[in-house]
């Protein structure tokens, strides 16, 4: 051990992460906290309406609409 711990935000700042179901809920807020942290952060979800109401006003998310229970529709 040893070194300083670094912090979220450094952690996260310029990451590119993925939220599945990132239009509702906890998946909604995690997506938001990490894009303030710095992060690139794509979600997905069937709400389509609300993921792009989400990337519109949320600097640092893009939304890309899928249902994982599609697999035609996550290629």
């Amino acid at each position: 051990m040893g070194g300083a711990s670094k912090t979220a935000e450094e952690t996260l700042a310029g990451k590119n992460c993925v939220i599945t179901g990132g239009t509702r809920g906890l998946g909604e807020t995690a997506a938001k906290y990490f894009a303030k942290l710095g992060a690139n952060v794509i979600i997905t979800g069937t709400d389509e309406k609300r993921g792009r109401a989400i990337e519109a006003s949320t600097t640092g998310i893009r939304f890309q609409a899928s249902n994982l229970e599609d697999r035609a529709s996550t290629l």
